[in-house]
């Protein structure tokens, strides 16, 4: 465990460079841990039993799962646009497309082929065909996370990268560049957007783009270790008022103007960044911050597995709901650290291989 836990003083740099990427892996690592809330089914199990009054339990599914996770995935997309587009330009495109087949294209392709291989295995030792794959789409399954759902973010981010260069278009001066974020924001409003059929968030483009305008234009803002007191005195109201907003929200399933929920977002987003600054400046960096990939393309099906174990082995009373939620995330996570730890130590490669070197 001790090694697992291993510390890196670099947090206490003053290498500002040094401390956004740090500040990077711990922030990816929290939002993947979010992530991993929103996919939890803890609370959900619990809704027949006795105990505490219902509402009580959808409020703490909420507060638990859904209040901040929100802000999770088009964090990422902001980071993600703005890392790419920070020292982009068209010369570089192709260059860009070999870092990112290793880094995107190739962990995508794996982690999406390997449901088909107990598949295969089971067609293998029964000869039937119907009986293994059933209604399996392996085309689907390999190329549009048919069978790994949690993939879809990767699945855009490939597809953006592929078309940068027309992103880069829209991105030649701030004016085009903030012209063309209101247009697609307003489109949006009326229902125009990137087709759900095919990307999983329609407004996955929108923060991505932003996150472009960041790396094209404000990528020294981004990067900055110190927003100063009263900076980050206001981004903690506006963090504290925004999550008790966002429980209201998702806890009355309260209908927000595109417009406006993409607004209150990228708010909710700048404080948390802001505020992430104070906790990175105070904490030692630990190696398990680098696993955040892995508990991203791991935790599903071990949370839901895991989730159900305990579901049978304490009383049905959902008062245990929450001592279930707690377990299923410390074990997950601890499981998946410990299983990234051995594979990194013991195949360094395939680590690489599967995680696009992270």
């Amino acid at each position: 465990m001790q090694r697992l836990i291993k510390k890196n003083n670099i947090f206490n740099s003053s290498n500002n460079v040094d401390l956004f990427w740090q500040k990077k892996a711990v922030v990816s690592f929290v939002l993947s841990i979010l992530v991993f809330l929103l996919h939890i089914h803890s609370f959900d199990m619990y809704e027949q039993n006795s105990g505490m009054p219902l509402a009580c339990l959808k409020l703490l599914n909420v507060v638990f799962t859904r209040a901040l996770g929100v802000i999770a995935v088009p964090l990422f997309f902001v980071m993600s646009g703005a890392l790419f587009f920070r020292n982009y330009s068209n010369k570089v495109y192709f260059k860009k497309i070999q870092s990112r087949t290793k880094s995107l294209i190739i962990p995508y392709l794996f982690w999406n082929t390997l449901p088909l291989i107990s598949l295969f295995i089971k067609f293998i030792l029964t000869g039937d065909y119907k009986s293994s794959f059933g209604n399996t789409n392996i085309f689907l399954t390999i190329f549009h996370y048919e069978s790994n759902f949690v993939f879809w973010f990767l699945f855009d981010l490939i597809v953006f990268v592929i078309v940068s260069p027309l992103i880069d278009l829209l991105l030649k001066n701030k004016a085009v560049a903030f012209l063309s974020l209101t247009t697609m924001i307003i489109l949006r409003e009326f229902g125009i957007q990137l087709p759900e059929s095919v990307f999983f968030r329609g407004d996955a483009i929108i923060f991505y783009f932003i996150g472009c305008i960041i790396g094209k234009y404000y990528f020294d803002s981004f990067c900055k270790t110190d927003y100063g007191k009263r900076s980050k005195t206001i981004s903690i109201i506006i963090f504290v008022i925004f999550t008790f907003c966002s429980i209201l929200i998702e806890y009355n399933h309260i209908k927000v103007f595109n417009t406006l929920y993409t607004v209150f977002l990228l708010i909710y987003i700048a404080s948390f960044w802001v505020i992430s600054n104070i906790v990175v400046s105070k904490i030692t960096f630990y190696e398990f911050y680098n696993y955040s990939f892995m508990i991203y393309a791991l935790h599903a099906k071990i949370a839901v597995k895991l989730s159900e174990i305990l579901y049978g082995l304490f009383p049905k009373n959902n008062y245990f709901s929450i001592i279930n939620f707690f377990l299923t995330v410390l074990i997950t996570v601890v499981l998946i650290c410990v299983i990234s730890k051995l594979i990194k130590r013991y195949l360094p490669t395939v680590y690489k291989f599967i995680t696009g070197s992270r």
